[in-house]
């Protein structure tokens, strides 16, 4: 996470936190404690995050900084 991709839109936030750590989906599943197609959904923008998600998934990657926005 070494740039700052707060305006990027969630999807593309996470798909590139995903890859930069090179990560799965089951792993941040495993890690976040949400299920595979609740994270399979958001990477895809087939739903949006609610704050508690968006935080759930900072903590599993190491992120400071939660992202709910679009």
């Amino acid at each position: 996470m070494s740039s700052d991709r707060s305006d990027m839109p969630f999807d593309a936030w996470l798909a590139a936190e995903l890859d930069q750590l090179d990560m799965t989906l089951a792993r941040l599943a495993r890690l976040s404690g949400l299920h595979r197609s609740t994270i399979s959904r958001l990477l895809h923008a087939e739903r949006r995050p609610t704050v508690e998600t968006a935080a759930r998934i900072a903590v599993a990657l190491g992120s400071t900084r939660p992202r709910a926005g679009p």
